[in-house]
C-alpha cells in the first residue's frame, strides 16, 4: 500500500475494505487487443456457433462486436455459451500479450474507475 496521503490514498482505502475486487483490463488499464486483429476473432465465434448448426441472422453475421455474438450464443443455450466463452478466454489470454497499457495510467491509477463490490453486490 501506498503511504499515508499519497496521490493513491483513495485507493488503498477501497481495497482495504473490499473482499473481491473487479477491474476491466480492456480500456481502463490497457488497450487488450492493440496488437491483435478483431475480425477473425469475430470470425472463429462464429464458426464456434455455426458448427453446432445454428443459422446466423444477419445482425450476428455482419457485427464484428464479439460480445454481441458471444450474447446471441447464450441466449441460443448455456451449452453453446459456454464453448463461445471458452475460446473468447483463451483469445483474451492469447491478446493480453501484446496489450498496449493506457497511456499515464502509472502516474494516475487514482483515475481508474473503481466499484466497491461491497455496496454493488445487490445487483450481481
Amino acid at each position: 500500500m501506498t503511504s499515508a496521503g499519497g496521490p493513491a490514498d483513495a485507493l488503498d482505502r477501497v481495497l482495504l475494505r473490499t473482499g473481491h475486487l473487479l477491474i476491466d483490463f480492456d480500456g481502463p488499464v490497457c488497450s487488450l487487443f492493440a496488437g491483435t486483429p478483431t475480425a477473425p476473432i469475430a470470425a472463429r465465434l462464429r464458426t464456434i456457433i455455426a458448427r453446432e448448426g445454428v443459422a446466423l441472422p444477419a445482425a450476428i453475421r455482419n457485427t464484428g462486436n464479439w460480445f454481441a455474438i458471444f450474447a446471441f450464443a447464450a441466449i441460443t443455450g448455456p451449452a453453446l455459451a459456454r464453448q463461445v466463452e471458452s475460446e473468447l478466454a483463451a483469445l483474451e489470454a492469447a491478446a493480453a500479450h501484446t496489450a498496449a497499457p493506457t497511456p499515464h495510467l502509472g502516474e494516475h491509477p487514482e483515475s481508474l474507475p473503481l466499484a466497491d463490490i461491497n455496496q454493488t453486490r445487490d445487483w450481481l
